[in-house]
């Protein structure tokens, strides 16, 4: 799809393309929240409730999607269009029971989260 429409050059160009963002279930992540304000509603093409199906749509060239990196790294047929601002990235809180928290396993989960860098 970004073949028809044309590569990002800034965040404006985002207007020209067409969006696939998540559903209003989800409109307090901070993504959806930038991009709705940013571009105009006659370019969301299809919006979803779960990440896989904004990722499916995307294999599907219907559109672009704000996707985790941890998603669009895995796969090849994906590629990051433009840096999203700092601002839409959320954080990830991993919570466990006080009994769970000195496990070796648990300790080694999340010491391997902290040392991962997650965007949206």
């Amino acid at each position: 799809m970004y073949k028809k429409f044309g590569h990002l050059r800034r965040l404006k160009d985002l207007n020209q393309h067409h969006l696939l963002l998540p559903n209003d279930e989800l409109a307090n992540i901070p993504v959806n929240k930038f991009l709705r304000r940013l571009v105009g509603v006659e370019n969301i093409k299809l919006v979803s409730d779960k990440l896989s199906g904004l990722y499916r749509y995307c294999l599907a060239d219907l559109g672009i999607a704000p996707l985790p990196e941890y998603i669009g790294n895995q796969d090849k047929q994906l590629f990051e269009l433009i840096t999203l601002p700092e601002k839409c990235h959320n954080q990830l809180w991993i919570l466990t029971s006080a009994q769970l928290k000195d496990m070796a396993r648990v300790k080694a989960f999340m010491s391997f989260m902290r040392s991962q860098k997650f965007s949206t």
